[in-house]
This record gives structure tokens, C-alpha cells and sequence, in this order.
């Protein structure tokens, strides 16, 4: 048998083993895998799957142990993630139940788990039959972890429950339009005919937010450069500066780029702002988009901010996004933290 989906649910289990098992990053692995695939489809599934797994690991894991007599977490990591991939597309994407089951079914024999094959089949069919197990730990049931749920107790102790139901519901995508290309007005002209839903802000005269849930790469004008994915409270933080014409700016931790050609739509052609990250790869896409958004006298720089401590007085504005927890994120991006 050789199923058509059978390489796309494989690579999603190798994606999240590498995630659970060895602690690396989701997006890092996903990008790797992305491009084993040429389909675009192919490509979305691979993310879908692997999104869903992550974000509803935990109530996934213990809906998997009362179908299990032992826990394959630590005996058989590989499997444990095939057979998640499998319930996350039966029960989260709610994929056909026949191709769903007969592709993950495929792909475990195709990472040669062929004595586990029979196992996979049972557990995912089981689970159509009974439904998924739901546990009475509120953490558990809404996929946040033991850490932030105490955290949150702690901060918030009337509103805790609320914050972490917040967190999982679909985080609105909010673009900003790039004035130097084209209007706001001119570009939700383009969304309209193409027949796709939007709500202006009132705070911010380039800021619109997708009705809909939708990849930013698949929005016209986005190869473009007319638009850019930034929440809305980036961009406010941005106007919160009272930048200036004239103003030179350090933005000192500026990947992928949102505040930093936001920034220099501020200011004038004469200011400089440099915009540093020390991560090369992540200076290497901020780059790009500083090239693709047609920003002038922008400073691309790879540098420890250390490096910066003699030029402070230099600079009239200094951005620092610093690295935190994540916990911010979890709405958007629950492998965050």
C-alpha cells in the first residue's frame, strides 16, 4: 500500500519527536521540512498537523494514555507522535476519518514501525468510536502548562480561567499597510476583490485586521512588500516613541523587522536607524524585509548588543524588544514557552 498522505503524516511525527523528545524548535524543524515537499497543499497540511499537535498537546497525550495500557512517550517517542498526529487530524482538523486513518496508518510503516502499525490503526479507530477523554485538571483540558497556570493563579486569582480560555481562541491577523507603496484605502480595494473579509482600525490610520483565518503569504501585495504582519499593539507601541523627523533610532533586537520599517516610515530620509539582531539568520531575514518593504538609510547589523554601549548618546531613540517568556505569544503561538 502506498498511500498519497502517507509522507506528509510521516514527516509531521519526525517534526514533533524532534520538538517533544529533543527540545528543539518548532519552527526551525518545520522549515526543514517544508521543503522536502513541492505541493503548497502539501506543505499547509505539514504546518496544520504539526500546529495542532503542539497546541493541543496535552489534552492529545491524556485522551492517548486511557487508550494505552503503558505510555509510549518514552519507549517508542516516534510512534507516540505518529499516533498524536493522527488524533490531532481526526479530532482538532477534523480531517476524513478514512484518509486520515489510512495515511498515518502508511506512515508509520514508512518510519519503520511496521509492529506498531496494527497498534496506530486501533488507537486512532478506538477514538472515533469513544471520542477523546477529557480531563477534569483545567491545565490539562486547555493545553497550558503547570508553570504558567500557577503563574496566572498567582497574578490574576479571579481572572485566571478567563486569561488562559482567552488564549485559546483564533488571534486576529493584523497587517500594516506600507504608505510609501500604496493607501490603506487602495489596498482594502484589493481585499474586496478578492473577496476577503476585513475590519479597519480606528487607532491607526495603516492598520487592518483578517476576518478570516488565512496565510499572510497568500494576501495580495504581500511578495510586494504593501503589507506586513504586526499586531496591533506593535504598531501602537511604535507611535507610543513620539518619533520624529530627523531622529537617528537603534532598533537593538529588530527580526523579522515589523517596528524597524515601521519606524523608518517615520522618519525622514535624512534620520539613520540601525537595526541590529544578534542571531545571523534572523539579521539575514530582516534584511530581506527591509529590502522588500523599500526602506532607505536603514543599517543592517549582526552585532552583540554590547557592542552598542559606546554609541548610546548617539541615538535619540533606542528599541528594545528583548527576549522574554513568550507567555505573550501563547494566543498565536502556544510552542512559545
Amino acid at each position: 500500500m502506498n498511500h498519497p498522505g502517507a509522507s506528509v503524516r510521516a514527516s509531521a511525527a519526525r517534526v514533533i519527536t524532534q520538538v517533544l523528545a529533543q527540545g528543539r524548535s518548532l519552527k526551525a524543524e518545520l522549515g526543514l521540512a517544508r521543503n522536502d515537499f513541492d505541493d503548497s497543499r502539501d506543505k499547509a497540511l505539514l504546518e496544520a498537523m504539526c500546529l495542532s499537535v503542539i497546541r493541543h498537546r496535552r489534552s492529545l497525550e491524556f485522551a492517548l494514555n486511557k487508550f494505552l495500557q503503558k505510555s509510549l512517550q518514552r519507549q517508542d517517542p516516534l510512534c507516540h507522535s505518529v499516533i498524536l498526529v493522527g488524533l490531532a487530524q481526526l479530532h482538532i482538523l477534523k480531517l476524513s476519518e478514512h484518509a486520515a486513518v489510512s495515511a498515518t496508518v502508511e506512515a508509520a510503516r514508512l518510519l519503520g514501525k511496521q509492529s506498531r502499525a496494527a497498534l496506530v490503526n486501533a488507537v486512532l479507530r478506538r477514538s472515533l468510536r469513544e471520542g477523546l477523554a477529557i480531563s477534569t485538571d483545567f491545565g490539562i483540558a486547555n493545553n497550558h502548562p503547570d508553570w504558567l497556570v500557577k503563574q496566572l493563579q498567582s497574578d490574576w486569582p479571579e481572572n485566571w480561567q478567563a486569561i488562559i480560555e482567552a488564549n485559546n481562541l483564533q488571534a486576529p491577523l493584523w497587517l500594516r499597510v506600507n504608505s510609501k507603496k500604496i493607501s490603506r484605502a487602495k489596498y482594502a480595494e484589493q481585499l474586496i476583490e478578492n473577496g476577503i473579509l476585513f475590519t479597519v482600525s480606528e487607532l491607526f490610520e495603516q492598520a487592518l485586521s483578517i476576518d478570516q483565518a488565512s496565510s499572510p503569504t497568500r494576501l495580495p501585495g504581500w511578495h510586494e512588500g504593501l503589507i506586513a504582519v504586526q499586531d496591533l499593539s506593535a504598531q501602537l507601541t511604535t507611535l507610543a516613541l513620539n518619533l520624529k523627523p530627523g531622529m537617528d533610532v537603534l532598533d537593538m533586537c529588530a527580526a523579522p523587522g515589523g517596528k524597524s520599517t515601521h519606524i523608518q516610515s517615520l522618519i525622514s530620509k535624512d534620520s539613520l536607524l540601525v537595526s541590529n539582531d544578534v542571531i545571523r539568520s534572523r539579521a539575514n531575514i530582516l534584511k530581506d524585509n527591509i529590502i522588500k518593504w523599500g526602506c532607505e538609510n536603514v543599517m543592517v547589523t549582526n552585532n552583540d548588543p554590547k557592542d552598542f554601549a559606546k554609541l548610546e548618546n548617539y541615538f535619540d531613540v533606542i528599541v528594545v524588544d528583548a527576549p522574554c517568556s513568550g507567555s505573550g505569544l501563547f494566543r498565536r503561538d502556544a510552542s512559545a514557552i
